[in-house]
């Protein structure tokens, strides 16, 4: 019988809208939208650590979306979850170019700088939010380089480990 650590259901509950969160901003966000683009991110949750990998794993012309999964792996168990995601609602390559390149204008007023996370290092425009929150972006799979904000009162941040572009 393993031991439950204390407030794991509040954790649990945090990290599921963090992921949420993770994969709304993401589609918003998403740089070329292909069959195979992966990308693993590690996740601090008030100091506990786990991962998640986000994959685009099939495409269907007929409704033109694709299948999306979710792999977290959290306090020694995985999760996979699958979800469909419409095209229009993935940013193309041309879109996130365009938010780099306007990165520091009026209309998204960010910062274009170098960043450097697990990855490797990218030309990124990071832009600052509410209550000390900001996100990365670049032009890697999804779009995201690295984020911090807060939930339910508990600071979180992801930053991208690794990546795959597909074909």
């Amino acid at each position: 019988m393993s031991k439950s650590m204390p407030h794991e259901k509040n954790f649990k509950g945090v990290i599921m809208k963090s992921l949420v969160l993770l994969a709304l901003t993401s589609f918003s966000l998403m740089a070329m939208p292909k069959i195979g683009d992966k990308a693993t991110y590690q996740v601090s949750l008030s100091g506990m650590q786990f991962t998640s990998t986000v994959e685009l794993v099939s495409f269907d012309a007929a409704s033109n979306s694709f299948v999306q999964n979710t792999t977290t792996d959290f306090l020694g168990q995985t999760n996979v979850e699958s979800e469909t995601v419409a095209m229009e609602d993935l940013a193309s390559d041309e879109q996130l170019d365009m938010t780099l390149s306007l990165c520091e204008g009026s209309e998204i007023n960010g910062k274009l700088e170098t960043v450097t996370v697990m990855a490797g290092t990218f030309s990124a425009c990071t832009i600052m939010g509410e209550e000390s929150s900001s996100v990365s972006m670049a032009k890697v799979p999804f779009g995201i380089l690295k984020m911090n904000s807060m939930s339910e009162g508990m600071p979180v941040s992801l930053e991208l480990m690794s990546f795959t572009i597909g074909q």
